[in-house]
């Protein structure tokens, strides 16, 4: 069985804006995000991931030490590449947190105008840049190895098998008979986003994530089906950052490709379904901003109140 580290986002290093004149009160800023979020103004576009994932690819590579981000505000702010440092981790005796690729961490709506974020110093940045951050042993230098997953083989045959018990459903006739009934729209592909890891051993999360992952695949031969095209004719896409590599093998095996964020959101356009059951992003506020695609799948909309999801 294979062990592989788990990450963890952070925000470690301090981020500068680039007008460093004094911030109007947090009340009238968040009357000026709601404005701009009522008048219609795309919080996410295409042009902005597409920029942040090269910079973020060049800060990989060496070639940046910063990563630039715009604020609603139109200010850019900017966030130090942290890759290779290294930090003490007091609670964790013997260890050390070593820092390792940049990030983007998404804020809702909702989470920008949280009256928690009262004198945040980047108050107008729905965007922000984080880090992976590892632990490892002070003296071995080796990760802690904390996230345990299956073989290639496993995670494929539990896909499979869960592709299997999950089309034997009632719920899974009913979601077919309804999108047959329904006026055919041009589908060119199929997004998952934050499907988790079916390669995971821990059960809970790993069931739910193969039954998802397994949805991508029905609703591809649904719409294949419709269309009269063959299965390569709509590719499917899943995205989540606990995906590891035997995720990515697995998946492929039975057509599903796993991308880097912010890869699957590039993907969306008109013609795409989107499936994204539990997100703990604002996977529908990016989505709307970027495109209406033709099909979204998601767990049921609960009240605000309820809970902080």
């Amino acid at each position: 069985m294979e062990r592989a580290a788990s990450p963890v986002s952070t925000f470690i290093g301090l981020a500068t804006r680039a007008d460093p004149s004094p911030l109007p009160p947090p009340r009238d800023i968040f009357v000026h995000i709601q404005e701009l979020y009522d008048s219609g103004k795309p919080f996410y576009t295409k042009e902005l991931l597409c920029d942040l994932k090269q910079q973020i690819q060049n800060a990989r590579d060496g070639v940046i030490q910063s990563i630039r981000v715009p604020g609603l505000d139109g200010v850019f702010v900017e966030f130090p590449v942290l890759i290779g440092q290294v930090y003490p981790a007091p609670d964790e005796p013997g260890m050390e947190y070593i820092i390792q690729n940049p990030c983007i961490s998404y804020s809702s709506l909702q989470e920008v105008l949280d009256d928690d974020n009262l004198g945040d110093y980047l108050p107008y940045n729905h965007i922000e840049i984080g880090h992976y951050k590892y632990l490892r042993d002070i003296h071995t230098k080796e990760l802690y190895l904390n996230w345990s997953v299956n073989s290639v083989f496993d995670a494929s045959k539990l896909l499979q098998e869960s592709r299997q018990m999950w089309e034997n459903t009632k719920e899974c006739q009913e979601l077919q008979v309804k999108l047959m009934s329904r006026k055919s729209v041009p589908i060119s592909k199929i997004v998952g986003i934050a499907l988790g890891s079916l390669a995971t051993v821990y059960p809970d999360f790993q069931d739910r994530s193969a039954f998802q992952h397994a949805l991508l695949l029905t609703l591809r031969d649904i719409f294949c089906k419709m269309h009269n095209v063959t299965q390569d004719a709509i590719p499917c896409f899943a995205q989540d950052p606990v995906c590891m590599k035997n995720d990515a093998v697995a998946a492929g095996e039975h057509g599903i490709k796993i991308v880097e964020d912010p890869d699957a959101f590039l993907e969306v356009d008109e013609s795409t379904v989107v499936v994204s059951v539990a997100p703990d992003i604002a996977v529908r506020q990016i989505v709307f901003d970027i495109a209406r695609p033709a099909v979204l799948i998601w767990n049921k909309v609960r009240d605000q109140n309820e809970d902080h999801m």
